[in-house]
């Protein structure tokens, strides 16, 4: 007998441990053929020749104006084998978009017969496979499709039960409550998406929505790949600036539950500045938080805005999404980690072991907290244990020396002689292949290194004749700051991007160059002030990639011990 949930509580164990439910508002499409990459990369807005085999990309349909007629993300199983995964009411209307475009090509599409559920959390790596992000596989030997996508800000999959499937989800929920996961009602999961920041159909967006408006086209959209149809408009956007509102968060002062309708207008004083979109109270932050279309002069993260809603007053803060993400927890968890090994060094070896419990609670993928815990058990003789945490962290990596290692010792502790030569063995042969896989990529990035500086001082020569008669052009400057950046230079590279940001104040890519020429040179200050502007800039232009970068490396900084 299950203890009923709040979906507070839902989301709060979906933070801490991980949940499941069914997958109903979700559907597989399958596409198939000699010819469905070619099609594909015709049609989409994402590179789909770019896509290997078991790897995915977020992607979508666009009309000729760039605005959005579906959003979802593909997987390619095949070489001729793609699978769509979308949410159930663009379904239609992405299936008579290809059969519009759909001539002469090798290619079938339809609609997959399947049951989906999903897991998302923490644990749910020791549950199934650990795939990379948008990854797919099959499942041997069922046939079942398992799909890593977050749903909810933390590590996620999707799996696609082909036959069986009640049989199938049946036996995962039992083992998913055995690592004390949770079932997700649907409030608990769309307050868990909110938080992380995914816009859904219908709700935050749709086909009056430019991709650009809803910061998606970071990760939907290439702009180095063929036409496809919107490509013109997204790449205009591009190049002279972003559209005039924008899809941003705003996290409410207090913990206060509020809520507001879609579509409720925000205001400054008497100036209408935006719209609310989904909203809710989050439970993990301890503030009402929501999606919401701003104008671009107002799109500033951390910026602290005087709002007008519904006549009522409001202080709320602009957040760059998502509003929760699992590398927080992570930073928490590598905190609590390196407290944990000064305790172990220290001789408090008891409190190491409750500190390294908690780094897993936090992130169960930070493998070194698998053998630092499993060592220190053994040191107290809970072998059984410690044999457990080695076996998950060979789940998890499953090239993992250490794990190999660690389990041969403690095999041979308990006795078991043969058991520890085969884990010794299997290390070995781990560490040569690792050996030898090194060596390659060494190789490879010096040569990189080397084709980049030689390409660097090329494009110099250029940029010179170019200064020779126009020492105060724009894109010479810039281009010979950044190319001093890349010769790693960095002194003679700062009067350069100064004077170019001097010319053009919203060029953020100079900003990115300017900063980490500061860094380099250990002018700290200069750095931090250099990404603030930086991250201001690209706010309002709405060049998302660019400013999350300066915003990872501006956290990076500011959190630097003196």
């Amino acid at each position: 007998m299950f203890t009923l949930m709040t979906p507070t509580q839902e989301l709060l164990a979906l933070r801490q441990r991980g949940g499941f439910r069914e997958l109903s508002n979700h559907s597989l499409i399958e596409l198939s053929g000699a010819e469905a990459a070619k099609f594909l990369q015709a049609r989409l807005s994402n590179d789909v020749f770019a896509l290997q085999v078991g790897q995915g990309q977020m992607s979508a349909l666009l009309d000729r104006k760039a605005h959005i007629i579906a959003y979802f993300s593909l997987h390619r199983l095949t070489d001729n084998q793609f699978l769509m995964l979308i949410e159930s009411s663009q379904t239609a209307t992405v299936l008579k978009d290809l059969e519009t475009y759909h001539f002469q090509e090798k290619v079938d599409y339809t609609t997959l017969e399947c049951k989906l559920w999903s897991v998302q959390g923490g644990t749910a790596p020791l549950l199934v496979p650990n795939l990379p992000e948008l990854g797919i596989q099959k499942l041997e030997p069922t046939g079942d499709i398992l799909i890593r996508r977050s749903l909810t800000g933390d590590i996620g999959y999707v799996l696609a039960f082909l036959q069986n499937a009640d049989a199938e989800i049946s036996k995962y929920e039992e083992q998913s409550r055995a690592l004390d996961m949770v079932p997700l009602g649907d409030e608990a999961l769309n307050i868990a998406r909110i938080e992380a920041g995914l816009p859904v159909w219908t709700v935050d967006f749709d086909s009056e929505n430019l991709l650009p408006e809803t910061g998606l086209e970071n990760v939907a959209a290439s702009y180095a790949k063929g036409c496809y149809q919107g490509q013109e408009v997204l790449a205009r956007i591009r190049t002279y600036g972003a559209p005039r509102r924008g899809l941003v968060g705003l996290a409410f002062d207090g913990n206060q539950s509020l809520s507001w309708p879609l579509n409720t207008a925000i205001k400054i004083g008497a100036e209408e500045i935006g719209t609310i979109k989904s909203n809710a109270f989050s439970p993990t932050l301890q503030r009402t938080i929501a999606l919401v279309y701003v104008q671009r002069e107002y799109r500033v993260p951390d910026k602290t805005l005087s709002l007008n809603i519904d006549d009522k007053e409001y202080r709320a803060t602009v957040v760059a999404l998502p509003f929760y993400s699992s590398s927080d927890r992570r930073a928490q968890a590598r905190a609590i980690y390196d407290k944990a090994l000064f305790e172990f060094t220290s001789g408090s070896e008891l409190k190491a072991i409750d500190q390294l419990r908690e780094v897993l609670r936090l992130d169960p993928l930070f493998s070194d907290a698998y053998e630092a815990l499993g060592v220190a058990l053994s040191r107290h003789d809970q072998l059984d244990e410690a044999i457990t945490l080695m076996k998950q962290l060979k789940r998890l990596e499953p090239e993992s020396v250490m794990a190999h290692a660690n389990l041969s010792v403690f095999y041979m502790q308990k006795g078991d002689k043969d058991a520890a030569e085969e884990e010794k063995a299997q290390a070995m042969s781990i560490r040569m292949a690792q050996a030898a896989k090194d060596y390659t990529v060494q190789q490879t990035q010096e040569a990189d290194l080397k084709k980049r500086k030689e390409e660097a001082a090329q494009r110099m020569e250029m940029f010179r004749q170019v200064l020779g008669i126009d020492p105060d052009d724009f894109l010479a400057n810039a281009g010979m700051g950044s190319a001093y950046v890349d010769l790693e230079r960095y002194d003679q590279a700062i009067p350069f991007l100064q004077k170019a940001l001097a010319a053009r104040k919203n060029h953020t890519v100079a900003y990115v160059s300017l900063a980490q020429a500061f860094e380099k040179l250990e002018q700290f200050d200069k750095a931090i002030e250099t990404y603030q502007q930086g991250i201001a800039v690209a706010a309002q232009k709405g060049d998302i990639t660019p400013m999350k970068d300066m915003q990872a490396q501006l956290q990076r900084l500011t959190a630097k011990p003196a």
